[in-house]
């Protein structure tokens, strides 16, 4: 460990106003929002198949993340007198990196779909180099080493590539893989509910089950076809529906904590209803909402155009 120790320890030597500052901004590019923000973007306006392949890919890579922090237990380099936590302490344990392997599980997705199918191999590249910035500043801020940011890029990398190859195979009915997740998202949940740092498998576990649930339910009851709208629509949807999000995550945390919820089931209501929303209410609004106020409209027009 002296060796990873002295890695973080050169790269802190470099540590100033400017390189702090970028990479506190860089380390975001693999904090949770981004992916939430990257997903409901591609499940709202470019392709819901898509879209639910990059958020089973992100959960089932952030389940094997947690699994191994939990078991092995690593304490974060901050913990020693030899390095600074620049900017705030993440919580938890540091084996494997869960920024590096969000990153992974994001970027490498992307460079995929848009660059390697559509050969555009300057995307692909451009989604690796943004990869190993975020690898590079979890060490940088002194939240982990090196070996933990190499084995986080290891998870992401190979559930991207092994959930892209499944849903090639599965074609139309990758609902139903999503569905697999649901008790595997329950066991892990009934076994790890006993410390602070096992509150992100119930937040995992609610995104998980409740998307599983919704893209099901959203594929029979709703069919809304996400890019047939205009592009101020799409953007208009992305706003509202981020808002809403937004005010479910948020706005029901100081109730749950009112009304005694605890850490692990107020946190499973929250996501498991963000999941919902994102998955099958959104989808349900933009196809009814919109579509009665562009009929209404239609309808105006018509009759303004009639003798």
């Amino acid at each position: 460990m002296n060796w990873e120790i002295d890695i973080i320890k050169a790269l802190q030597n470099m540590s100033n106003a400017f390189f702090d500052a970028l990479f506190l901004n860089i380390t975001k590019l693999g904090e949770e929002i981004a992916f939430i923000a990257v997903m409901v973007v591609i499940l709202w306006c470019y392709d819901k198949r898509f879209g639910l392949l990059m958020g089973l890919n992100f959960l089932a890579a952030s389940f094997t993340v947690n699994i191994l922090k939990n078991v092995i237990k690593r304490p974060r380099p901050f913990s020693s007198d030899a390095v600074t936590s620049i900017g705030a302490r993440t919580h938890g344990y540091s084996f494997p990196s869960g920024h590096t392997q969000s990153a992974t599980s994001i970027y490498t997705t992307l460079g995929i779909h848009f660059g390697v199918r559509k050969k555009r191999y300057w995307f692909l590249a451009l989604m690796l180099l943004v990869v190993v910035l975020v690898g590079l500043s979890r060490i940088y801020l002194g939240q982990h080493y090196l070996t933990d940011v190499l084995t986080g890029f290891f998870i992401g990398a190979i559930f991207s590539v092994l959930v892209y190859i499944l849903f090639s195979i599965l074609k139309d009915k990758k609902e139903y893989w999503a569905l697999i997740i649901i008790p595997i998202a329950i066991i892990l949940m009934l076994i790890f509910n006993s410390e602070e740092a096992h509150k992100d498998f119930f937040v995992a576990g609610g995104v998980s089950i409740s998307v599983a649930i919704g893209y099901f339910l959203e594929k029979r009851y709703i069919a809304y076809n996400v890019r047939q709208e205009l592009w101020w629509v799409q953007i208009l949807k992305v706003i509202f529906g981020a808002a809403i999000a937004l005010l479910i995550k948020e706005g029901f945390k100081p109730l749950f904590e009112i009304w005694g919820f605890g850490l692990y089931l107020g946190s499973f209501i929250r996501y498991f209803l963000v999941g919902i929303w994102c998955s099958f209410g959104a989808m349900a609004v933009f196809k009814y909402g919109i579509g009665a106020i562009k009929k209404s409209i239609n309808n105006k027009k018509y009759k303004q155009e009639q003798p």
